[in-house]
């Protein structure tokens, strides 16, 4: 009886997982007297068809302020992959009135619903951000932010669609100091990519049959 043996080869292959775009927006809300509006929530998950998606403040008119959000899905990952980064790119595109300084923007995870969620102003601050970071004048280019804590409690949850916030990491209202991101249906939207370690699968075979590769 001829011995056999099984030989079983496994390997691990990085990937970059590009998450689905489900759709941009933004978002004003109004937060003056004198007959404005008062409203301390930005409404995220209704989409538009902007190409610029603003954020920042707004001081003509009744003082408000605008946050921009971007949806994604990525059930495409798989379950089992084990994920080594994720990073948010969103394209800095422009900015309108920088005599007052631009402002600092916090990037925030919230739940994606299939539709509008309620993120109160007071909530959005520099201790519930993901990032921080500070736009200057070089514009056209990426800003990258790391999101893998969030991303990976949310697959560990079950949870594969999410939802991110851009707004000023402080109120804005009354400021002139708006940023602009692409949006949807810029030449450079949003993206998610998720960079794993995934199985490339496991090939079994007898003593024999792996000495005649060799041959």
């Amino acid at each position: 009886m001829g011995l056999v043996l099984a030989w079983c080869c496994s390997a691990m292959a990085q990937s970059d997982f590009t998450a689905a775009l489900l759709g941009t927006g933004h978002d004003e809300r109004v937060d003056g007297g004198d007959g404005c509006l008062n409203e301390p929530d930005f409404i995220a998950g209704v989409y538009d068809a902007v190409t610029q998606l603003q954020a920042g403040g707004n001081g003509y008119g009744c003082d408000s302020e605008w946050g921009a959000f971007t949806e994604f899905d990525f059930t495409g990952i798989g379950a089992g992959s084990v994920i080594l980064s994720v990073t948010l790119f969103l394209r800095y595109t422009g900015y309108g009135d920088d005599a007052m300084g631009l402002p600092y923007i916090g990037v925030y995870g919230y739940e994606y619903t299939g539709g509008p969620v309620v993120l109160p102003r007071a909530e959005l601050d520099d201790h519930t951000a993901l990032a921080i970071f500070a736009p200057t004048s070089v514009t056209n280019v990426d800003i990258a932010i790391d999101v893998t804590n969030f991303i990976r409690d949310l697959v560990l949850e079950g949870t594969f669609q999410t939802g991110f916030f851009v707004c000023g990491v402080f109120s804005e209202v009354g400021y002139n100091d708006m940023v602009y991101f692409g949006g949807l249906d810029h030449a450079h939207p949003p993206r998610l990519v998720i960079t794993t370690d995934n199985p490339v699968g496991n090939d079994r075979s007898s003593w024999g049959g792996l000495k005649s590769l060799y041959r």
